[in-house]
């Protein structure tokens, strides 16, 4: 039986959760993100001194 291979999109929660899942299953996983960091909108921001949590923000 061949290798299933998956792309999934976005490293937020839910993404790097599905790609562990998959993963785990024997499947051959790829993780597309937008952004530099993972996380999704469990990110933080940082400006002018100051740190946001940006999670909570979102929900």
């Amino acid at each position: 039986m061949q290798t299933p291979e998956v792309a999934v999109i976005g490293s937020g929660f839910s993404g790097i959760s599905a790609a562990a899942y998959l993963a785990k299953a024997g499947c051959r996983v790829d993780v597309y993100e937008k952004n530099a960091e993972t996380g999704g909108r469990a990110r933080r921001l940082v400006t002018h001194g100051y740190t946001f949590d940006m999670g909570a923000s979102w929900y």
